[in-house]
């Protein structure tokens, strides 16, 4: 992702918006270590689930086979909202805000 290039809010709402970009629907591996130590790691973009123990040898994979579901325009929406209320509360000004908003691309 390349810097902004001035200090006009069309630069740098493209580079605000790039970074929304490669955000967007982006799967995230989710981890949590259970009371008996073994750590379990999650992998949505393969609806896989690690099990590893104590000494950190995988010891049970579940896995699962599914169709992925298709990222709809009120998904792209709901992305939008959400992405407006996080920098509304920041240091951008609306101008520059509303300006990534409508650069994002999915």
């Amino acid at each position: 992702m390349s810097l902004p290039t001035g200090r006009d809010v069309s630069s740098i709402a493209q580079f605000l918006a790039n970074g929304l970009s490669i955000m967007a629907f982006r799967p995230q591996i989710i981890y949590t270590l259970a009371n008996n130590d073994f750590i379990y790691f999650g992998y949505p973009d393969k609806y896989e689930i690690n099990i590893y123990s104590p000494e950190g040898n995988l010891v049970r994979k579940i896995t699962k086979d599914y169709k992925p579901i298709q990222v709809d325009k009120k998904d792209e929406e709901s992305f939008v909202e959400v992405a407006g209320e996080s920098l509304s509360s920041s240091i951008f000004t609306d101008d520059l805000m509303e300006t990534a908003l409508k650069k994002i691309q999915f």
